[in-house]
């Protein structure tokens, strides 16, 4: 008997099949046991009862093999490519935007350094996240709001789970670029391939910020030194993933990767995911 690991919205149980139709095979010299459900354990065989309490095992434990006369299996569904999953939190999703966008300080007119001050601006800029108390914490997510207050204030209020990841780089292509109108004209598909590929045709369809900081980030990126963790939200962590931020930086990984060039084997990411992510503007 096989137990399939199945999604729910959030992605993530895993459960035995229905047990009251799931039956083992007779085979010659074996006696036949129907698995049978919780309701109907009374006046049923022991042997049944132990079948029923090997699948509930097997549930929780992923990835097990457990043997009671017959090996119970579980599956993993290969829609999903993401490895190395941990638990992270919206303090991190706040930390990993400040962190890519300290490194553009003067974009945004000193905002970061101006309200962080020098000494928090310096541990968000050195990545020195151990230690940050209630206030550094409130002050990172406020710095942060404050720059693109109508694109990321509701995304913080969807109340969706986070996760660190990583993502192999065969699947860059199919993230999609945020539902905005200065995208559209260029990749109306709003896949990733389609839109790095325009910034490699140079196409005039381009927004101009956009289209300068990949001109400026092609040549020189390195991905083994990538400062703040690119964001990513889904309904569910198999996919799909609307980009959040680090849109420049994946699309030179995407257009690399599409070209051919060499690459880390896994991309990390960190991952939103809940039903409630299909409600972001954006998305």
């Amino acid at each position: 008997m096989s137990l399939e690991r199945e999604s729910d919205p959030g992605g993530s149980v895993t459960r035995p099949p229905d047990l009251r139709t799931a039956r083992i095979a007779r085979s010659r010299g074996s006696r036949s046991i129907r698995a049978v459900s919780p309701r109907a354990h009374r006046g049923q065989p022991s042997t049944a009862r132990s079948v029923h309490k090997a699948g509930v095992a097997a549930a929780s434990r992923p990835h097990k093999m457990i043997s009671r006369g017959q090996c119970v299996r579980l599956v993993v569904p290969s829609s999903t490519s993401l490895t190395k999953l941990r638990p992270a939190s919206l303090v991190d999703f706040f930390w990993e935007f400040a962190r890519a966008e300290v490194q553009n300080d003067s974009r945004h007119d000193r905002k970061y350094s101006r309200r962080l001050g020098p000494d928090l601006f310096a541990r968000v800029r050195l990545g020195k996240k151990d230690g940050l108390d209630r206030s550094d914490r409130a002050l990172v997510r406020s710095t942060v709001l404050s720059t693109r207050p109508e694109y990321l204030r509701p995304l913080s209020r969807l109340g969706l789970r986070w996760f660190y990841g990583e993502l192999p780089p065969r699947e860059l292509p199919k993230l999609l670029v945020p539902d905005l109108n200065i995208f559209k004209p260029t990749a109306p598909s709003r896949l990733l391939r389609d839109f790095a590929s325009a910034l490699d045709r140079g196409a005039p369809t381009l927004w101009p910020p956009v289209a300068r900081n990949y001109r400026r980030m092609l040549p020189r990126f390195d991905p083994l030194r990538m400062v703040g963790v690119p964001i990513v939200i889904g309904t569910y962590l198999r996919g799909p993933f609307t980009i959040v931020e680090g849109l420049t930086r994946l699309s030179v990984l995407c257009s690399r990767f599409s070209s051919g060039k060499a690459l880390p084997p896994r991309v990390r990411l960190l991952i939103g995911k809940g039903r409630a992510a299909a409600k972001w503007q954006f998305f």
